[in-house]
Formats: C-alpha cells, structure tokens, sequence
C-alpha cells in the first residue's frame, strides 16, 4: 500500500519460495540503481557519493590530479573520470527538487575538493569559470537522451506516446516536462518535438552564454602560478 510518497508493506508474514524462507532486505539494486523499501533515492545517492570519492581520491594515488595541474585540466579530469560515476543511473530514477539539489551539492563539494577550496562556498561562478554545464542543465540533457534513446524502439515510443495522454506524477514523460517547461512554449508540441526545440535552444545558448565579472576574475585567477594565493583568491571571489 502506499503513504502519500512512501511504499507500506501491508503483509507481516514471513515469505517462502519452495520452502525457503525469502530474508527481508531494505534495499536492493537493479541495473545499478540502489532501491529502497522507502521509495526513495538516497541509498543510490549514498553509494553513488562513495564511488565518485573513491574515483576522484584514485586519480590523486596515481598522481594525476595533483595541485600543478591548471584548475582546467583538474576540471576535464572531473568531467571524464569521476562524473559519470557519480551521475550513473540517474536518467533511469525520477528526481524529485530535493534530489536535484542533494546531486548539485555533491557535484560542488567534489570539484571544490579538488581544486583545495572550502566547500562553503558558491557553485554557480565556479562551474562556469571551469565550463562545467551545471546539475539541472546536465540533468535535462540526461533525461532527453535517455527519451530520445528508448523512444527508437517501436514498443517504448507507443508507451511514451501513451503516457503522454495521462497524467502521473513521478514518470520519465512528466519529469522531462517539468525540466524544459514544455507548456511554457508558445507552440503545440508533442514531448519528442520538444526535446529537439529545447536541445537546439540550449546549444545556441551555450554558444552565446553571457559571462558575468565573476567568471571573468575566477579565469584570471587559474592562471596563477601559486597554488595557496589562486586558492585563497578564488574563495574571495566565490565565497557566501
């Protein structure tokens, strides 16, 4: 049974399957996804945080991130080698808002830890100084190519087509809704139609992104040679 977003277990018994008795477990994974009895996401995200760690403090073992590597080239280390680990599975998973901001608070604390800056400190300059797409953009583009992918398939595109006609909270069709704003745009369009209209807005934007003062000194500042005085400029720069 459910409780508003939670799954209950109306059955107290215990469980067999040819006289073996099934253990009760809170979590399992499928397809690598961590699923828990709670319906939630934060066993995955747990596991997900620990595995980026381990990436990111792998690469450090092995010397190739290190404080001598330009901020630029530690941030295309972080886009390649522990991002994907981190972000792995979630265009399969929905994500609820608190979701989103726990993943963009683990994506900044990361990258913030490699550069040696406090973690109390803002996101949004710094990922753009590093041309780092942020969460939520990165989070659209996922989701889109995932729907764009499953949607091939004749079975998944009349499934797709179907959900759009009926309304569900926590499906991939309304997530991708929510993400792009589809009823914001001024023309009738079907959710494939409007992926394609989103992906070419957002490459025109990123062409043409405006970048502020901020963006402007964190880029002058990566070209110190002194790693303590970029470090301790960077913070004034981005600091609450």
């Amino acid at each position: 049974m459910r409780l508003g977003d939670r799954l209950i277990d109306s059955w107290q018994g215990e469980l067999e399957l040819g006289g073996d008795k099934i253990d009760e477990t809170k979590c399992m994974r499928y397809l690598g996804v961590e699923i828990n009895n709670k319906n939630t996401n934060a066993d995955h995200f747990t596991k997900r945080r620990s595995k980026a760690l381990a990436a990111m403090f792998k690469l450090k073992s092995i010397g190739v991130l290190n404080k001598q590597m330009h901020p630029n080239m530690r941030a295309r280390l972080y886009k390649v080698y522990i991002r994907p680990v981190l972000w792995y599975g979630v265009e399969s998973i929905y994500m609820k808002q608190s979701d989103i901001l726990l993943l963009k608070r683990l994506e900044g604390n990361i990258v913030k830890t490699i550069l040696g800056i406090h973690t109390r400190c803002k996101t949004t300059d710094l990922f753009t100084a590093l041309n780092i797409d942020s969460t939520r953009d990165r989070l659209t583009v996922t989701k889109i190519d995932f729907y764009s992918r499953v949607i091939q398939n004749s079975y998944t595109k009349e499934l797709l087509f179907f959900m759009e006609t009926i309304s569900e909270a926590k499906d991939l069709v309304n997530e991708i809704y929510e993400l792009i704003d589809v009823l914001s745009m001024d023309v009738d369009l079907n959710l494939a139609e409007a992926c394609q209209v989103y992906k070419l807005n957002s490459g025109k934007k990123n062409v043409s992104s405006v970048v502020n003062g901020n963006v402007e000194t964190l880029r002058s500042i990566f070209n110190m040679k002194n790693e303590t005085d970029m470090v301790k400029n960077i913070i004034n720069i981005i600091k609450f």
